[in-house]
């Protein structure tokens, strides 16, 4: 029971942020998305947004208690590439999409068992990865 209460408020409280960040995109208020994005990845997740920013992908995944964290974590950092991406930060928004593959697979490898939310969510992750791949390999034969 205690375990069901948790994940509804921790799914209420996402949907409440995933609200507020899309809005803020709507206004292109980019830099309050990811302020707000910050806010809701320490709050949710209870994780120190410094030392999250400065640990690769296995770090980050022991750190991930339970898919439904990992799940939380990918979408926000999907929201994190989406204002990224807004603000034309091509580059940081390709490495932070190559840094949640590798938790998303690293947690589901740990946890197993991944619901049908955890797998679309990194059928979304693993399809702009190919869509970056190509857009990469076009640049270069461009060039």
């Amino acid at each position: 029971m205690f375990e069901r209460d948790y994940i509804l408020r921790m799914v209420k409280q996402l949907g409440d942020a995933v609200a507020r960040i899309m809005g803020l995109k709507v206004e292109e208020d980019y830099e309050e998305a990811l302020r707000v994005i910050d806010r809701a990845l320490e709050e949710l997740l209870g994780l120190d947004l410094l030392l999250l920013r400065m640990i690769d992908a296995a770090s980050i995944s022991e750190m991930m208690r339970d898919n439904h964290q990992l799940f939380v974590y990918l979408k926000l950092e999907l929201e994190e590439i989406d204002v990224l991406r807004r603000m034309n930060e091509h580059q940081r928004a390709d490495r932070l999409l190559v840094l949640i593959e590798q938790v998303g697979r690293a947690c589901i490898a740990r946890h197993g068992n991944p619901d049908e939310e955890l797998r679309m969510t990194m059928a979304v992750i693993n399809a702009q990865r190919g869509d970056r791949s190509g857009q990469d390999r076009e640049s270069s034969e461009e060039q």
